[in-house]
């Protein structure tokens, strides 16, 4: 667990909060921290403390508008998950694509999730590298691990380039695997890849079944497939056509 100390640059977002009973700060990105304490809470749970020793002007910085990206990601999401209401892809497509074009690197991951996936969508795996490649560039180790899953494939208009796709891995997988104890569905979809087909880790199937299923879980379409597969082969799993299905 974390607390922030922030003096210059976060604004309160709570009012643009889709959750309205979350309070909610948005934090100017490239803000550097250093740790000023550590409090154990018990249990082997700890509080770090963090307080701000680094700023960015921001005469130019619009909260606002990075908030409303904030809010669409969230309602994106909302969609895509089904969660509150029915599913609506359609939605989930406009929501992400508005979080996305004003560079919410969330949304830019996901948005190149859904374009891969399909999800009553045209395939669109083009779109999705597209989408996968800006993540990337900025900082999104999950957009990288998932495009060098499609140089791996040779998928998006990408050329098939194994080499390429475990060097792309070998420079993110430390933070992928530092993030894998709180990994959402599409961390999670893509540590299993990388030890379904042994990039950036030594390859093991049982692992690769394990974080599928983590993703499948959350809903996450490549990873229900994935996990179907291995369950239909007995990949990494007893073989067991009834899961498959």
């Amino acid at each position: 667990m974390f607390s922030l100390s922030l003096q210059y640059h976060a604004v309160d977002i709570a009012a643009y909060s889709a959750i309205q009973s979350e309070s909610e700060v948005l934090v100017l990105p490239g803000t550097e921290f250093e740790v000023s304490g550590i409090v154990s809470l018990g249990s082997g749970l700890a509080m770090v403390q963090l307080n701000e020793v680094h700023h960015i002007p921001i005469e130019d910085y619009d909260f606002s508008q990075q908030a409303k990206a904030h809010v669409a990601f969230e309602r994106g999401i909302m969609a895509l998950k089904g969660k509150e209401h029915e599913q609506n892809i359609a939605a989930a497509e406009q929501l992400l694509k508005q979080a996305a074009e004003q560079r919410h690197v969330g949304a830019m991951a996901e948005l190149g999730a859904l374009y891969y996936n399909g999800m009553g969508l045209h395939f669109e795996r083009r779109l999705a590298a597209q989408w996968f490649e800006k993540a990337m560039a900025v900082g999104s180790v999950v957009a990288a691990v998932w495009l060098a899953s499609m140089a791996y494939f040779g998928q998006g208009g990408l050329k098939e380039d194994k080499n390429k796709a475990e060097a792309m891995v070998q420079q993110y997988i430390h933070s992928l695997l530092q993030a894998a104890h709180q990994a959402k569905d599409l961390e999670a979809m893509s540590l299993g890849f990388c030890y379904d087909y042994g990039l950036g880790v030594a390859k093991d199937k049982v692992k690769a079944v394990e974080w599928y299923a983590k993703a499948a879980e959350q809903g996450q379409a490549v990873a229900q497939y994935n996990l179907g597969v291995c369950y239909d082969n007995g990949r990494g799993a007893v073989k067991d056509e009834v899961k498959a299905v």
